[in-house]
């Protein structure tokens, strides 16, 4: 078993290779592509369930509103559970995400940019955005952070370990259950930078200097991250949500489920 161990830890699992996030991509939207035509209403509620979890808990509550722009104040269990959950999206680790997400707000649709359909072709932002390389300078507060550094580095044995296990309890789940639910979540998360930063596809409410809008579907379709105007007008806010018809779940979610403070509305 120890030399199992060993040999398993001189692979290098971590998150530097953006070409793995490329071909891991690649793979789960083939495995969209191949649940959507095979799967029953079981397989779709677990895999809308996983999504959920991984994308909504873990990327738009943990990934963007806590670890990169730190709105709220959760629970201790859920600095833990969240950063895992984001981790099975397949995006990147938490160190290179919040880096890449801070230097878009720095740069919000001016050249330096890193995700904005102003500098580069739409294509690239929904399915190339992996293959900017983060500057580490935006996240330092999680480089000095133990857990985060073994998210960062063992990033893809986190995936396997989650493989392993789905396989073990039923080979198809692999595709429902983790796969498909990664592609949906990233193609998702990525349109939000696409469609709501051209003003041709939503409204704003606040003057900013970029070109961001709040966009109805995009913010039904990954809890509230739609209302990119209202975010960029007021970044450190756990809420999206500035006016009454402007749902925003995870807001909710942070207030009611996992804020272990009274959260309150920051500009």
């Amino acid at each position: 078993m120890r030399n199992f161990k060993k040999f398993l830890l001189s692979f290098d699992f971590s998150a530097n290779n953006p070409w793995r996030i490329f071909v891991f991509q690649l793979i789960a939207g083939a495995g969209l592509i191949f649940h959507i035509f095979n799967s029953g209403r079981t397989e779709w509620i677990f895999c809308v369930t996983v999504y959920f979890l991984i994308n909504i808990l873990g990327g738009t509550i943990t990934y963007h509103r806590l670890l990169t722009h730190k709105s709220f104040k959760p629970y201790t269990w859920f600095t833990y559970v969240g950063p895992l959950l984001g981790t099975l999206i397949g995006a990147g680790s938490t160190i290179a995400w919040v880096a890449n997400h801070r230097e878009h707000h720095q740069y919000a649709d001016k050249p330096k940019d890193p995700h904005s359909p102003h500098n580069k072709p739409w294509y690239k932002i929904q399915w190339g955005s992996m293959f900017h390389k983060p500057r580490i300078k935006y996240a330092t507060d999680l480089l000095r952070s133990p857990f985060h550094l073994f998210l960062h580095k063992y990033y893809w044995l986190i995936h396997l370990v989650y493989i392993c296990a789905l396989f073990l309890i039923s080979p198809s789940a692999v595709i429902f259950v983790y796969l498909a639910p990664a592609a949906l979540a990233w193609n998702a998360s990525s349109l939000v930078n696409v469609v709501n930063h051209f003003k041709v596809f939503g409204y704003r409410n606040f003057d900013t200097p970029d070109m961001s809008v709040n966009n109805v579907f995009t913010a039904l379709l990954v809890g509230g991250e739609g209302y990119h105007n209202n975010h960029h007008a007021k970044p450190l806010s756990y809420s999206f949500s500035q006016k009454w018809y402007e749902f925003d779940l995870s807001a909710y979610i942070i207030r009611f489920f996992l804020s272990s403070k009274p959260v309150v509305t920051k500009s």
